[in-house]
Order: C-alpha cells, then sequence, then structure tokens
C-alpha cells in the first residue's frame, strides 16, 4: 500500500513526481492519497488516471471545491427536481465511479462519455440543454475552458443551470486561463493586478480627471473581470455614466480581503488618491473570523504548532469586529474630505427557512458561527447600509457559494446607486 502525501510548497521533487505515474503501480497495489493543496491533488490524480490498483481518496476531499467556487448542489437540485439527465464528461475512471454513486442516490439517469472531443459533444448534446445537466470533471483549467466555450455553443451556460464542473467554475475564463492575476502587495499581502502594475491594484473605470472620483474597496464579490458574468462594480459605473455623471470609478477589490486589507489600502493611497466617494463593500470574509481569539489580523490560516503573536485575547464577535474598523474607516476618510458609504454585503445565511442554494455555504461551521454573530447583532445602525439579507432565498442571486451572478449583480449596483445617488447629486452641483 502506498500513500502519496504532499504539503510542501510550489516546488515538487522529482522522485514524487515518479511516484504519481501510473506505470509505477498494478492490480495487486493500493494508494491511499493524502494531500491538503487541491492544486497538488489534482495532479496526482491526473497522472494516476490510468492506474489499475484501487486508490483510496476522502470524499470530503474530492467535493471539495464542488462547494468553493462550484454550483454542485444548486445544479444537481434542479436537474433532480426537473427529472433531467445527466451527462459525465470525464475520462478519470475513480471520479467516474464516485459521482455515479452520489448520483444513484437520487435515481436518475446517468450517461458517461469517456472522451470529450468536439464531435461526441455534438452527437450527444445537440439540441438538448433542456433534457441535460452536463457534469465536467476535467483538472487541467485550459480543457474545462475550452470545453465550457464550445458547451455555450449548444446551449449550455452557467446562468441557465444546466452545466456543473467537479472544480473551480465559476471565476472568470480570464482567471482560469491565468490572463488575470494575483500580485504581491507588501502591506496587505496581495492585490488583484488589473491589467497592469502601474495602476497600483486598482481597475480603473472612466477619465482619471473626471469631476467625480469613487473608490472601492471589497473581496472577490467586488473584484472584477474574477467571476463569471459582469460584476456589480462596473454595473454602477456604467449606470452613473449612463446619468450623464462626469466619474470615475477605482476599484482596489481583492479576493480574500477583509475589512482590514480595505482600511490599510486606503491608510496607504487614500490621500494620494483623494476620492469624493469611498465604498466598503464586505463582511463575508470576516464571518470567517469566529474562532479567532484576536481578529485584528490579516492572516487568518495559522500553524497551531508554532508560535505566534496574535495580539491580546478579545470576546470580541465578527460583527463587532467589523463594524469597530468600518468606524475607524470612516473617520480616515473623512479627514481627508471624503464621504464613506460601507456596506454590509449580501451574504448567504444561515436561517431555519433556508431554501437549499442558501445553505451551499451554511456546510461550513466557520461561516454557521460568523454568520449568526452578524443576525443576532446586527442593527440598522446609520454609520452603514444594511445588505445582509437582500438576497435571501431569492433565486439565481449567486453562481455559487457566496459570488454574485450577473443578476445579483445588476440588483446589487442599483442598491449601490440608490444609497451614493444624493450624495453624488450634492458633491457634483459643489463642483
Amino acid at each position: 500500500m502506498w500513500l502519496l502525501k504532499h504539503t510542501g510548497g510550489g516546488y515538487i521533487p522529482e522522485h514524487l513526481v515518479k511516484k504519481y505515474d501510473a506505470k509505477n503501480y498494478d492490480e495487486n497495489d493500493a494508494i491511499i492519497i493524502s494531500v491538503k493543496n487541491h492544486d497538488y491533488f489534482q495532479e496526482i490524480m491526473t497522472n494516476l488516471q490510468d492506474a489499475t490498483c484501487d486508490i483510496y481518496v476522502d470524499f470530503d476531499l474530492i467535493f471539495y471545491t464542488c462547494f468553493i467556487e462550484s454550483n454542485l448542489i444548486r445544479v444537481v437540485d434542479k436537474g433532480i427536481k426537473n427529472n433531467q439527465k445527466f451527462f459525465l464528461l470525464s475520462d478519470h475512471k475513480n471520479f467516474v465511479s464516485n459521482i455515479k454513486k452520489f448520483l444513484n442516490l437520487f435515481d436518475v439517469e446517468i450517461i458517461n462519455a469517456d472522451k470529450y472531443d468536439i464531435d461526441t459533444l455534438y452527437d450527444y448534446l445537440n439540441d438538448l440543454h433542456e433534457k441535460f445537466i452536463v457534469m465536467i470533471d476535467e483538472f487541467d483549467d485550459v480543457k474545462r475552458v475550452e470545453i465550457l466555450n464550445e458547451l455555450e455553443i449548444l446551449g449550455f451556460r452557467l446562468a441557465n443551470n444546466n452545466v456543473v464542473s467537479l472544480n473551480p467554475i465559476t471565476r472568470n475564463r480570464n482567471f482560469l486561463l491565468k490572463r488575470n492575476v494575483l500580485i504581491k502587495d507588501f502591506l496587505v499581502g496581495h492585490a488583484a493586478e488589473y491589467g497592469s502594475l502601474e495602476n497600483h491594484g486598482y481597475k480603473i473605470f472612466g477619465n482619471s480627471n473626471s469631476k467625480l472620483k469613487i473608490v472601492i474597496y471589497g473581496g472577490s464579490t467586488s473584484t472584477f473581470d474574477l467571476f463569471d458574468g459582469e460584476n456589480w462594480t462596473s454595473k454602477l459605473y456604467k449606470k452613473l455614466n449612463a446619468m450623464s455623471f462626469d466619474c470615475s470609478v477605482y476599484t482596489g477589490a481583492a479576493g480574500g480581503y477583509r475589512v482590514i486589507h480595505e482600511f490599510l489600502r486606503y491608510l496607504r493611497d487614500g490621500h494620494i488618491l483623494k476620492p469624493d466617494i469611498v465604498i466598503s463593500m464586505c463582511g463575508v470574509n470576516d464571518a470567517q473570523l469566529s474562532k479567532l481569539n484576536n481578529k485584528f489580523n490579516l492572516y487568518i490560516n495559522i500553524n497551531d504548532k508554532k508560535e505566534y503573536n496574535l495580539g491580546y485575547p478579545s470576546s470580541e464577535n465578527c460583527y463587532a469586529y467589523w463594524l469597530r474598523v468600518e468606524k475607524m474607516f470612516k473617520m480616515y476618510v473623512e479627514s481627508l474630505n471624503g464621504v464613506f458609504f460601507p456596506f454590509l454585503q449580501p451574504m448567504n445565511l444561515w436561517m431555519p427557512d433556508a431554501n437549499l442554494e442558501t445553505k451551499m455555504q451554511c456546510e461550513y461551521e466557520g461561516y454557521i458561527n460568523g454568520n449568526k454573530d452578524y443576525l443576532l447583532n446586527v442593527t440598522n445602525d446609520d454609520i452603514y447600509t444594511n445588505l445582509i439579507g437582500l438576497f435571501h432565498n431569492q433565486p439565481e442571486m449567486f453562481v455559487d457559494d457566496c459570488h454574485y451572478s450577473d443578476k445579483g449583480a445588476d440588483i446589487l449596483s442599483d442598491k449601490v446607486l440608490e444609497t451614493i445617488l444624493p450624495t453624488i447629486k450634492e458633491i457634483y452641483a459643489r463642483k
């Protein structure tokens, strides 16, 4: 029996790469895979796809990304309710076996194609996008994007809830193809490149010399061109532009940002950018902090076996921490003569009446506890706009566990516009 385990950095030693080769094993072997890094897990499984021996993988590990940046639960739920057939596009035999076991629990018809060239897709799926749910099992990002592009021609689209991947699928395809990248930021760890290092981690809509300047901070839900569909930040700019406002919008959001990342970015850049309006759209990433004794820290994935200084222990809950930092954020924005608009962003919430789509994210204990902190303590405080339940039990608002669909982004941009428009008119009239 072989145990394949790799939890190191980006370099994989040559002797381990050789161990991952399927030809090194026969039917008398058994392989147990134990690896935390999903990229390495994908590489191991790809290299072992032709292995003839038994391969044992934690079932939770196989489905880890089915809940993070995927739409598996929602699409499977829809397919079962509508008596649709499931077309499994995979040549990884171990995955096929496990997925079939999962789907057989629901007594649905499953068709497995062991190859996925364009002819296979057209032979099976042409004009059948209302009858089938297509499940893609492809580790390689480039191939996965190619498949998604071909499926769209046949009418299979994420927005139609008739295509799902067992690997991250809801990311924008430019990101999957590594055309959108994160860059190092020596203050907060990382920033979105947004196409040019010269923009210093900001996506700029409009002319930098415009009459009105708006700066937006947030996490992945506010990051332009990161997930499938148009982001609410670009929608907001287009709506302001359509109203004939001479404005520019700077988006400094990046995936994983919490309120402390946003605050620090503005502490560094605010006196240089000098925006008229600053928007903070966050909350969901801070909900992960429920187990930290002191939440005012940039890094939350800490190895408990080492000694770290995390500050004095505090009983402060997620909501109280978020609100405290937003209040500091507000004071600094106003010290630079700007107007601050913090939003407690829409979330998938743990509630007794939550539907299946809403419950997707609430499989995670950290999110459940963090969400409860917000729900038990949230008020209609004048300092922020409370949108936490905006999408509760509303269909088609999310593309995965927490990221907004194009439809959801449109509604969110309307809410933001409604909130900031009176201030925009006042500022515009003074200039």
